[in-house]
């Protein structure tokens, strides 16, 4: 039998922090456009709890961006992008941080830091954010999650139903997480 797309690490547990495997910006990159996406993405999931505006920060000497800040776990990456028009500064050294997040076992993260330079180039305008509907996930959540016999039926594994839209806006946003808190 072949398991696609588990929910856990089947009890590991990792002891040693979480790792960045990659950024965008990378690390001194120049020319970096005046309107980025900012990505940090680890080895292993985060608590998503951890990744908070109050855990990345993104400025200039004592200039602060404000961030809109949220945690893609299918690809184990935090994605941050600056509120309003968000656009940065030419030609200006900027500092990505992230202090403060820890993994699905409580483990912190070293602190992560990353300079750049944004280019002169005008901005490109905001891309589509491409939202993807209940339509287009419930066959994916029913074929692994519900229809498997954990996340679904009379008595979902760790109350955690991922069989309907109502039974995900019931159990799973907003809620905490049964086994982290």
């Amino acid at each position: 039998m072949v398991l696609i797309g588990a929910c856990d690490r089947g009890g590991l547990v990792l002891d040693t922090p979480p790792q960045v495997v990659e950024s965008s910006p990378g690390p001194d990159e120049r020319e970096v456009g005046r309107r980025p996406l900012y990505r940090v993405r680890w080895d292993r999931r985060l608590s998503p709890a951890s990744v908070t505006r109050a855990t990345v920060e993104v400025r200039s000497g004592p200039q602060r961006r404000f961030l809109s800040v949220r945690f893609d776990p299918v690809r184990s990456e935090l994605i941050a992008r600056d509120f309003g028009d968000g656009v940065l500064a030419p030609r200006v050294e900027y500092t990505l941080r992230v202090e403060g997040v820890r993994d699905l076992d409580g483990v912190p993260a070293e602190p992560f830091e990353v300079r750049f330079w944004t280019g002169e180039a005008e901005p490109e305008p905001l891309p589509e954010t491409g939202v993807t509907g209940w339509a287009e996930v419930a066959p994916l959540l029913a074929s692994r999650c519900a229809d498997a016999g954990c996340h679904g039926g009379p008595e979902p594994a760790l109350g955690l139903d991922l069989g309907s839209a109502e039974g995900v806006r019931e159990t799973a946003l907003g809620v905490a997480a049964v086994q982290t808190g």
